[in-house]
Protein backbone atom coordinates (compact mmCIF):
# COMPACT_ATOMS: atom_id res chain seq x y z
CA UNK A 1 0.00 0.00 0.00
CA UNK A 2 2.29 2.39 1.13
CA UNK A 3 4.64 2.12 -2.25
CA UNK A 4 1.76 2.74 -4.52
CA UNK A 5 3.84 5.20 -6.77
CA UNK A 6 -0.25 7.42 -7.20
CA UNK A 7 0.28 7.72 -3.10
CA UNK A 8 3.91 8.69 -2.68
CA UNK A 9 3.04 11.26 -5.34
CA UNK A 10 0.26 12.53 -3.67
CA UNK A 11 1.98 12.68 -0.38
CA UNK A 12 4.60 14.25 -1.70
CA UNK A 13 2.38 16.90 -3.22
CA UNK A 14 1.01 17.02 0.31
CA UNK A 15 4.57 17.59 1.69
CA UNK A 16 5.38 20.31 -1.16
CA UNK A 17 2.03 22.20 -0.02
CA UNK A 18 2.41 22.36 3.68
CA UNK A 19 5.76 23.65 3.64
CA UNK A 20 4.93 25.91 1.52
CA UNK A 21 2.32 27.12 3.49
CA UNK A 22 3.99 27.24 7.04
CA UNK A 23 5.11 29.85 8.52
CA UNK A 24 8.05 29.40 9.36
CA UNK A 25 11.56 32.02 9.08
CA UNK A 26 14.19 29.25 9.78
CA UNK A 27 15.72 26.06 7.96
CA UNK A 28 15.76 24.15 11.57
CA UNK A 29 11.83 25.04 11.38
CA UNK A 30 11.22 23.88 7.92
CA UNK A 31 13.37 20.73 8.97
CA UNK A 32 10.79 19.83 11.37
CA UNK A 33 8.16 20.64 9.84
CA UNK A 34 9.30 18.06 7.19
CA UNK A 35 9.94 15.19 9.70
CA UNK A 36 6.99 15.64 11.60
CA UNK A 37 4.35 15.33 7.71
CA UNK A 38 6.94 12.58 7.31
CA UNK A 39 6.13 10.61 10.93
CA UNK A 40 2.04 11.53 9.83
CA UNK A 41 2.77 9.51 6.52
CA UNK A 42 3.90 6.77 7.70
CA UNK A 43 1.89 6.61 10.49
CA UNK A 44 -1.06 6.92 8.35
CA UNK A 45 0.19 4.15 6.03
CA UNK A 46 0.77 1.70 9.03
CA UNK A 47 -2.44 2.52 10.35
CA UNK A 48 -4.85 1.81 7.36
CA UNK A 49 -2.54 -1.22 6.53
CA UNK A 50 -3.34 -2.27 10.09
CA UNK A 51 -7.14 -1.32 10.26
CA UNK A 52 -7.83 -2.69 6.71
CA UNK A 53 -5.82 -6.21 7.52
CA UNK A 54 -7.92 -6.37 10.71
CA UNK A 55 -11.32 -5.70 9.90
CA UNK A 56 -11.45 -7.50 6.27
CA UNK A 57 -13.74 -10.31 7.82
CA UNK A 58 -16.19 -7.59 8.18
CA UNK A 59 -16.18 -5.77 4.73
CA UNK A 60 -18.95 -7.28 2.57
CA UNK A 61 -20.36 -6.07 -0.21
CA UNK A 62 -23.06 -4.00 1.13
CA UNK A 63 -20.71 -2.50 3.64
CA UNK A 64 -17.80 -1.57 0.71
CA UNK A 65 -21.08 -0.22 -1.28
CA UNK A 66 -22.01 1.79 2.10
CA UNK A 67 -18.71 3.11 3.02
CA UNK A 68 -17.90 4.05 -0.84
CA UNK A 69 -21.49 6.24 -0.77
CA UNK A 70 -20.21 7.69 2.74
CA UNK A 71 -16.83 8.82 1.36
CA UNK A 72 -18.26 9.76 -2.11
CA UNK A 73 -20.68 12.25 -0.22
CA UNK A 74 -17.51 13.73 1.91
CA UNK A 75 -15.27 14.08 -0.77
CA UNK A 76 -18.57 16.22 -2.86
CA UNK A 77 -18.89 18.03 0.62
CA UNK A 78 -15.63 19.07 0.88
CA UNK A 79 -15.21 20.04 -2.91
CA UNK A 80 -18.14 22.01 -2.56
CA UNK A 81 -16.47 23.90 0.41
CA UNK A 82 -13.18 24.26 -1.34
CA UNK A 83 -15.23 25.86 -4.45
CA UNK A 84 -16.50 28.40 -2.19
CA UNK A 85 -13.31 28.82 -0.45
CA UNK A 86 -11.91 30.08 -3.91
CA UNK A 87 -15.36 31.97 -4.77
CA UNK A 88 -14.78 34.40 -1.78
CA UNK A 89 -11.02 34.46 -2.21
CA UNK A 90 -11.16 35.55 -5.77
CA UNK A 91 -13.38 37.65 -4.88
CA UNK A 92 -16.40 36.80 -7.41
CA UNK A 93 -18.74 36.31 -4.74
Amino acid sequence: MGLNPANIIFWLSVLGTSISSAKVNSEMGIMLVSVAILIGIALHDVSVAFLSSRFNRFMTPKSNRIISLVAGILLFGFAIHFFNQFLHEASFL
